[in-house]
Parts: structure tokens; C-alpha cells; sequence
């Protein structure tokens, strides 16, 4: 820090796969120290499932004991990991001098809850998936959640959105559509979230072998569509993946249903992998196939992107729709999803292209390249004071 002051960060984060890796990313920042705020009023601490390092967290259970935290004089920083509803209501306790960041999730944007209707409208399920009964069930809640949300939901969110300083999308284009949001007024900060370097080598395949289908078992991911798609093609000797190590129990239970797709054996993977295990199961893969029209499954697909998998994914979503104007080479489940693409990984140009082009864009050589952006980011925030 330029003034030599060390700054504190309050950190407001839920039961997600994000925080290990991330918080670490922040306790590397020089100048700043870390608070990491839970909010669990119907959970115990040990029902916490996705959080390893839980010594961490600053566990509090009611809205008074949370709210005091964001007041704290000692506080520069306030930084929401996502907004979940509890989140809304923290703009009656946020003193004025504080800086408030909002990274985004997917969640965030295009799905609604009980209390709120989406922030950014999306036709979220496909065909096949949407006349499943869980799928069934939250179109109706969406449903049900406009209404309320018109007349009263919607209000404490945006007066939450309103105190927002920064934001950091996951996607550029999602900070554009944001911006198209009277109430937004936040400036843009680390577009495409806080992302990993990751020292990847393209791999160029010979012959077509495994398959991932999916990042969850969440409903936005259309497997059920996707599933109709590939079904009648000959896939035998060859393996679908089909991580459902975390999401909706009762979609779970559909999702194991499927033994056999096309003559290939499916693989649920039902626990949660090392992260450099995980990649190293993708990257063995030759091809992916991702169902969600919501930014979902980023991760998983720019891991395909640095180690030579060809992605298919559906034309209005906005993952297709960001990496197309990135300019990766992407496959549509619409047009492209048949037996001759799944018989043909990508050629040597096409790994070469799609693996320089993540690197391009991400700007950096190295992981601590990366580190020093963040650093410089935080940094920027006080610049002109």
C-alpha cells in the first residue's frame, strides 16, 4: 500500500467450491489483512459441506450479530462473494466509508429464488430438461418469484445494487448488461472474476475418448437435452463423465438413472476431486458438452481450452456467446453435435489456436503475474487518495 497503512477486507461468503482456493488468493495481497464473514441462520457450522478451511470463517447466526460487522470503523473493504438474499439487507448496516465490491456468480444474475425474480431474464432450461418434475418445480417458483418480486422482493436488492462501488463479472458482456440496469451504478473491477493461471501444455488427440457431460447436477446445465442429442450415436468404448459431485439432490437422482448413453458407459462422479486432479481427468478427455444458456461451468471450459478439448456448447448461451467473441473455436450442440464431430477431436491448429488464445486473453506469463494484477487492482482503489 502506498500510504503504508495496512487496509481491511470484510469478506461476505457462502458454503461454496470457490472459497479455499480464492482466499488464498487474497492472503497473498501485501497491505491487507482478511475477514471472512458467514451467515448461516438455519445451518450449523458443521453442516457447512463445500468450505475446508472453516477456521477461517466468522460464523454468525443473526442479522444483528452480522450486521455489525459491516459498520466495524476498522473495515475499508466490504467484498461479497455472490448475493444470496440474506446479502440484500446488509445495505442498512454498511457505513458510507466503506468500498463495496460485488463479484458475481451465475446464480446471482439469471435464477430467481423464493424472494426475487432473476436480475438478468434468461430462458435457463432447454426442451427435454424443462418438462423434468424438479425443473418443473423451479420454473414454477421463477413464476412465482416475478410476482412477489415486482411487488416487494425486488426492492431490498435494489437498494443492495445501488450502494455497489465495483463489480467484477465473470463475463464482460455481463458487466455491459448489467450497466443496462437504471438502478446499477458500480464500476467495473477485475472483469472475469478473480481467475487462476494455471500452467497448462496442449495435448493434441489422436483418436476420440472420454466425453464430459455437465460440471453438477444442477438443473441449468440441460443434461437431459443434451442426453437426447448424443444418445443415437454409436459412443461404444468410450466413457462419459458426469460430475455430479455437487448440486441438487433429486436432480442426483435422475442423473444416476443413465448407466449407458450411445453404447458408452457413464462415470458420475459423486465427490468433490482435487483441482489439479479434476483438470487432469478433463484434459484426458477429447470432448465436452455443456447444456447452460447462464454463464455456468467457466472453469471447466477454460480447462478444456488450455489442454486441447473440443467444447460444444448451445448457441444462445452465454458461454458460447463470450467465447465466440473471444475467439475460441466452439462447437453448437445445435448444428455440430452428431457422430462425425464426436469421432474427430481437434486438429493441431485448432488445440494450438484455442490454448494461445486463453493465454492471450488471460495477459499474463505466469502465476505470479496474476498475483501482482490483483494486487494492482486493490491498490488502484486508493490511488486518488
Amino acid at each position: 500500500m502506498q500510504d503504508g497503512k495496512e487496509k481491511i477486507i470484510l469478506h461476505v461468503v457462502s458454503d461454496t467450491l470457490f472459497f479455499d482456493s480464492i482466499s488464498e488468493r487474497f492472503e497473498a495481497l501485501d497491505g491487507y489483512k482478511n475477514i471472512y464473514l458467514f451467515r448461516a441462520p438455519k445451518i450449523e457450522m458443521h453442516d457447512i459441506k463445500r468450505i475446508r478451511q472453516k477456521e477461517k470463517l466468522i460464523y454468525t447466526k443473526s442479522e444483528k450479530e452480522w450486521g455489525r460487522y459491516f459498520a466495524l470503523p476498522e473495515v475499508n473493504i466490504v467484498f461479497f462473494h455472490g448475493l444470496f438474499y440474506d446479502a440484500y439487507k446488509s445495505y442498512k448496516y454498511i457505513s458510507k466509508d466503506k468500498k463495496v465490491i460485488w463479484w458475481t456468480y451465475g446464480k446471482d444474475l439469471y435464477e430467481a429464488n423464493k424472494y426475487v425474480s432473476p436480475l438478468l431474464d434468461l430462458k435457463l432450461y432447454k426442451k427435454v430438461t424443462g418438462r423434468c418434475f424438479p425443473c418443473l418445480k423451479r420454473k414454477l417458483l421463477t413464476d412465482l418469484s416475478r410476482v412477489y418480486g415486482v411487488l416487494r422482493g425486488n426492492i431490498p436488492r435494489k437498494r443492495w445494487i445501488k450502494r455497489v462501488d465495483y463489480c467484477s463479472t465473470v463475463f464482460p458482456i455481463e458487466y455491459v448488461l448489467l450497466k443496462q440496469l437504471r438502478y446499477f451504478r458500480a464500476e467495473p473491477f477485475m472483469l472475469r472474476g478473480v481467475r487462476g493461471f494455471g500452467e497448462y501444455k496442449p495435448v493434441v488427440k489422436e483418436q476420440a475418448g472420454d466425453i464430459i457431460v455437465g460440471h453438477s447436477a444442477t438443473y441449468t446445465d440441460n443434461h437431459l437435452d443434451v442426453i437426447e442429442k448424443i444418445k443415437h450415436c454409436s459412443l461404444h468404448t468410450r466413457k462419459i463423465i458426469m460430475p455430479i459431485n455437487y448440486g441438487y439432490e433429486d436432480f442426483k437422482a435422475v442423473l444416476r438413472k443413465y448407466k449407458n448413453i450411445g453404447g458408452a458407459e457413464v462415470i458420475h462422479l459423486e465427490k468433490v476431486l482435487p483441482r489439479k486432479e479434476y483438470f487432469e481427468l478433463v484434459g484426458n478427455c477429447t470432448h465436452a458438452i455443456f447444456g447452460a444458456v447462464r454463464q455456468q461451468a467457466v472453469g471447466n471450459i477454460n480447462g478444456c481450452m488450455k489442454t486441447g478439448v473440443k467444447v460444444f456448447l448451445f448457441k444462445d448461451s452465454m458461454d458460447y456467446k463470450q467465447f465466440k467473441q473471444d475467439g475460441y473455436i466452439i462447437y453448437s450442440i445445435e448444428d455440430d453435435l452428431n457422430q462425425e464431430e464426436l469421432d474427430k477431436p481437434l486438429s493441431r491448429e485448432e488445440v494450438y489456436h484455442n490454448w494461445k488464445t486463453f493465454y492471450a486473453i488471460l495477459g499474463f506469463n505466469n502465476a505470479a503475474d496474476v498475483q501482482a494484477n490483483v494486487q494492482k487492482q486493490f491498490d488502484s482503489l486508493y490511488e486518488n487518495e
